[in-house]
Order: structure tokens, then sequence, then C-alpha cells
């Protein structure tokens, strides 16, 4: 009785969740991989936004009829030419923090807090980037003696911008 009946073409209901479950899979793994990827694009941009203004300050200094870093002002730092990638840092804290030693104006140090989550820093005293070593940054009391200025009287300037 069953043996002339024709048989129907088409794919099973396990076919179908076999074939669902593994464009799952390769759907998660390549967001995985997308997010690591911009996440240390971020990172790189941030780095090379503070190497870029660590020049920029030393030319300052040397340029400088005092032979000093320039103050935490806006209209002080303006002539430098600060460019970030802000569309790289973080929107949730203290993104950006320049710290400047107060009477002598003879150190500064810099730090950066990117989307990633990671910070990095840079300063006179450590002249190459590096990691900060314990984000987040919240206030001047613990990132400027941080990036080794731990003489004070010193002075903070920083941006917290809420989007890029």
């Amino acid at each position: 009785m069953y043996l002339n009946r024709p048989r129907q073409s088409g794919f099973t209901i396990v076919e179908l969740l076999i074939v669902i479950v593994v464009i799952g899979i390769l759907a998660a793994i390549t967001i995985v991989a997308y997010n690591g990827v911009q996440n240390r694009a971020n990172d790189i941009a941030i780095q090379n936004d503070l190497a870029q203004l660590s020049k920029k300050l030393e030319m300052y200094k040397v340029d400088s009829s005092t032979g000093t870093y320039p103050t935490n002002t806006a209209a002080a730092l303006t002539p430098i030419g600060i460019a970030l990638s802000k569309s790289a840092y973080t929107t949730t804290t203290n993104n950006f923090i320049y710290c400047v030693k107060g009477t002598s104006l003879d150190q500064y140090g810099v730090v950066g807090v990117s989307k990633s989550g990671k910070a990095f820093m840079i300063s006179s005293i450590s002249p190459k980037v590096a990691e900060y070593p314990s984000p987040p940054i919240s206030t001047g009391n613990t990132v400027c003696p941080d990036l080794g200025i731990t003489s004070t009287p010193w002075w903070l300037w920083g941006y917290a911008w809420a989007n890029g």
C-alpha cells in the first residue's frame, strides 16, 4: 500500500535545524572576531594620539621661552593642536587626562582610555606609550602620581566627552 506513493522532495526539520545551528555558530565567531579587531584598532588609535601629543609637548617645551610644558588650560593647549581620535575613546568615564607639575611645569603626563576598556599613558618621565596599570581613571589624585608626577602642586586638565 505505501509502495506506490510518490516520494516527496524537501528538507526534514532536523536538516533545517542543523543548518540554522551552523549558521548561528559562524555568526557568533564572526561577531567576536570583529569586536576584537575593533578594540585593537581603538587601542592603537589612542596609542598614536598619545605618541603624537608627546612629540607636540616636547616641541612646545623646546620652542617655549621658559623651557616648560604648557599649563593645563584650554588656552595654553589649543596652540599645540591636540587632535584626538574621539571615536576611539570611551564615553563612560573620564577618557583623557593631562597632568602637568604645577609650579615648575617641567613634567607632564597623559592618560587616554579606549572603548576597549584599556587605558594608555605617556609622560615626560617615561616617554614611551605604555598600558596604564589601573583603569578606569577617575581623578588626578591617582592619575598624576601614577604618571610619576608626585610632587605637588600638580594641575589637571581632562576631557570627558559624551560621544565621538
